[in-house]
């Protein structure tokens, strides 16, 4: 039995064990609770949007515009590369480029001949391009990748064709093609010295066949003629025999350098540059695509919600935990009640010791003891 002397502190603590007991152990609860929102908020969260940015789709930002010659297509790309890098600032990023030629109407009676497939009363067309990197990003199939200058075939400028395509105009490695420039209305010759095809990858790899205006089927039907290519040529074949006429640019971001601090910032730097670019000096037309803004506003938005929900639960925490104080407090006020009625209120000795072991306990009890007089 437990007996009703000693200490009036000791004697509260032992009617109300059950109360303090609980109000402990939910007040360490709330605690380990708390740390762990608040590692899952500084850690955890950051990480988890990473993954969702590196595994977002349609990241990449593609641009194209018309180019007059080699100088115009070095300063277009110097200058694209200055600006991406202003809009992400300490954002690292690959920028592969592609130039096009004027389109190359085939020439009667030469190779190759006009394909059944180009559609009725379709034009067909070949469109040589240089884009630079491609070995890294094919698999040659036949033959070799056209050398800077020199071919076998003297006056024929050297080129490769996509395997599909190469199906579909019925020409292989070794073969010469007779073409007419739509822009100049000269006659252009291609040695094809090799055929190759897309090598595989998936996301941000795969990105690089972004540059070319014609898919991996080979060809492309729009506005009443079908393309075939891309005819893949050395940059240094641009120049007198054929025109350049315009040009692609593939810009990937290392999507893993993002800090939830970025997104809504650059995603407003894209939009601005993709705004301005149009009416740029240094590119004729220059247009910029990508869902990149929408990908960074998106990642955004949801660690805010995120972190808009723990921090009600941290607060739901705190209630919690105050709840439970105030429970202890109660208790010991129902107890000072009935001390007083035994004993007649706390005398001598007791009252000290009170004072000296139970410094918060008289503070949550003067709480409530004004809280009832209000």
């Amino acid at each position: 039995m437990i007996s009703p002397r000693g200490p009036m502190a000791t004697r509260r603590m032992t009617a109300h064990w059950v109360v303090l007991a609980a109000a402990a152990l939910t007040t360490l609860v709330a605690a380990a609770v708390a740390a762990t929102l608040a590692v899952f908020a500084g850690q955890a969260l950051p990480l988890a949007v990473q993954h969702d940015l590196v595994t977002a789709p349609d990241t990449t930002l593609s641009m194209n515009a018309l180019v007059s010659g080699p100088s115009q297509a070095a300063q277009g790309s110097a200058t694209l590369r200055a600006q991406i890098a202003e809009a992400m600032p300490g954002i690292p990023f690959s920028l592969q480029e592609a130039f096009w030629s004027s389109p190359l109407g085939l020439v009667p009676g030469a190779l190759p001949a006009t394909p059944a497939n180009a559609g009725k009363g379709n034009t067909a067309l070949l469109q040589a391009a240089s884009m630079k990197g491609i070995a890294s990003h094919a698999v040659l199939v036949a033959g070799r990748w056209p050398a800077t200058s020199g071919g076998t075939r003297p006056g024929a400028i050297p080129a490769a064709l996509p395997v599909s395509a190469a199906a579909l105009l019925h020409v292989s490695a070794g073969d010469v093609l007779r073409l007419r420039d739509q822009g100049t209305n000269a006659l252009v010759s291609f040695d094809i010295t090799g055929v190759f095809t897309r090598r595989q990858g998936s996301g941000a790899a795969n990105s690089y066949w972004n540059l070319s205006y014609i898919p991996a089927s080979g060809m492309s039907t729009e506005s009443g003629s079908t393309t075939y290519g891309p005819l893949i040529v050395s940059q240094a074949a641009f120049g007198t025999a054929l025109t350049m006429s315009s040009g692609s640019w593939v810009g990937q971001p290392d999507m893993t350098a993002f800090s939830d601090s970025d997104l809504n910032p650059i995603a407003a730097n894209l939009t601005s540059l993709s705004k301005s670019l149009p009416t740029a000096s240094f590119l004729n037309g220059a247009q910029l695509t990508t869902s990149l803004p929408s990908v960074l506003s998106g990642a955004n938005s949801d660690l805010v919600v995120a972190r808009s929900v723990l921090v009600i639960s941290a607060l739901q925490l705190l209630v919690l935990a105050i709840a439970a104080l105030l429970a202890v407090a109660l208790a010991g006020g129902a107890a000072d009640g009935q001390d007083e009625q035994v004993e007649g209120g706390p005398k001598g000795d007791y009252g000290e010791e009170e004072h000296r072991l139970s410094p918060f306990y008289r503070l949550l009890t003067g709480f409530v003891e004004n809280s009832r007089v209000r």
